[in-house]
């Protein structure tokens, strides 16, 4: 159902209106490279969906939502290595997201760095105190 959700908005309806997830600017390269790497998403194959996000970034690169993605992706695979990068573009792009303080506290959370991860957390929570939510 997210392919189909994405398609729809990606090609059909208008960004003016509801905002497509790569931006009005977006190539059309990186939108298939983002689409590519939902579907391998979709089938399992994380590492395989990490390399094509960072196609459709070459393409795209001021797209936090592109970053946001596959961050979780990274995270939910159990890499926060490949996390990391991640989150560090996200937060030259977005950096006073309640989502990016969020994302950057769940990697550092998986690296062992409780410390960090709690300062972000908290952050986020300042920033959004609704974004707890999102914490776990």
């Amino acid at each position: 159902m997210k392919i189909i959700s994405s398609l729809f908005i990606l090609f059909f309806v208008s960004p003016a209106v509801f905002g497509a997830p790569l931006g009005e600017n977006a190539s059309k390269s990186a939108k298939l490279h983002f689409l590519q790497a939902m579907l391998l998403e979709r089938r399992g194959a994380d590492r395989e969906a990490l390399v094509e996000y960072e196609k459709a970034f070459y393409f795209d690169p001021s797209s936090a939502y592109l970053c946001a993605e596959a961050c979780e992706l990274a995270l939910e695979a159990g890499n926060p290595e490949a996390a990391l990068p991640w989150a560090a573009r996200l937060e030259r792009l977005e950096p006073n997201s309640s989502r990016t303080l969020i994302l950057r506290g769940r990697t550092q959370w998986a690296l062992g760095q409780l410390a960090q991860a709690q300062a972000a957390f908290e952050a986020a929570i300042v920033l959004d105190p609704k974004s707890a939510e999102s914490i776990f």
